[in-house]
């Protein structure tokens, strides 16, 4: 992938949860709902960690 040569440091799901997060927060905003805001916050973070666990424990 030519982004991560220019830029080693780039993490896909890094930007994936950025954008989610970005994308629910907006909505929630415009929805004006804050349970919508925290699930967003809440997913955001949790992305990372479900994505390490899958690469660590699937069974391949």
């Amino acid at each position: 992938m030519e982004i991560q040569q220019r830029y080693p440091e780039f993490d896909p799901t890094l930007m994936a949860t950025g954008i989610f997060f970005l994308a629910g927060i907006i909505y929630a905003v415009i929805d004006r709902n804050i349970i919508i805001a925290f699930i967003t916050m809440a997913v955001a973070v949790a992305i990372p960690y479900l994505r390490q666990w899958i690469v660590v424990y699937w069974p391949y």
